[in-house]
């Protein structure tokens, strides 16, 4: 039997996510100022809402999409 895993409510605002970035991640690059909330197949989306294309597969990262449906 397979459980679908609940999601935790967006953060309620992106300077908070920043903040919490700063105190728990190393800072050894700049960072674009956008906080993401999820994902699916190619597109992730902020917590506004707004719908990117994600171009960026880098090392270690999975190229494959988000969210399968399995």
């Amino acid at each position: 039997m397979i459980k679908k895993m609940e999601t935790s409510a967006a953060p309620s605002s992106a300077p908070s996510v920043v903040e919490l970035e700063k105190q728990y991640l190393l800072q050894n690059y700049a960072r674009y100022p956008l906080v993401l909330h999820r994902g699916k197949g190619c597109y992730v989306y902020d917590t506004a809402g707004k719908r990117y294309l994600d171009l960026i597969a880098g090392i270690g990262v999975n190229a494959l999409g988000y969210a399968h449906p399995r």
